[in-house]
């Protein structure tokens, strides 16, 4: 969101919340590396967690956007992502770099998955995405444009 105007452009053209798709895929990553009794009850918790925030999210956009933010809805799929772009791409740009930094935690957990998950060490893993978290939250004290900010959504 942009003032009164959807940032439309990159996945956001295919899908409403590609964020909670790719927490989503997270958990079910994670679950791997737990007992399977912890692991269908935080893929159960999170998946309800991310629906209710998609709808807290829904609310607060169509409250502030009204019927754009309802055309938005209504061409682009929430969680299952379309095959071709549903709207034109939006005239304002995000800002990418700050996007990418913004996910350094994401970032932290496809490196730990990619460079200790071939060799299936949880331990090694867990200390990955542990770290990833760290870094992440460093980043966020000290830049501040990774401060959250409420009215901007990439």
């Amino acid at each position: 969101m942009h003032g009164n105007q959807v940032v439309a452009v990159g996945p956001y053209r295919f899908l409403r919340n590609p964020l909670y798709v790719g927490t989503i895929i997270h958990t079910f990553a994670l679950a791997l590396l737990m007992q399977p009794s912890g692991a269908l009850v935080s893929i159960v918790l999170i998946g309800l967690f991310q629906l209710r925030l998609i709808a807290g999210e829904e609310a607060f956009l169509t409250a502030n956007l009204g019927e754009t933010y309802l055309a938005y809805r209504a061409k682009v799929p929430a969680l299952i992502p379309s095959l071709t772009p549903r709207v034109a791409a939006s005239p304002i740009h995000p800002r990418w770099p700050q996007a990418f930094l913004g996910e350094l935690y994401m970032w932290g957990v496809v490196i730990a998955f990619a460079v200790a998950g071939w060799r299936y060490n949880s331990f090694l893993i867990i200390q990955g995405v542990v770290v990833s978290l760290g870094i992440s939250l460093i980043a966020r004290a000290f830049i501040p444009s990774l401060q959250a900010n409420p009215q901007t959504k990439a």
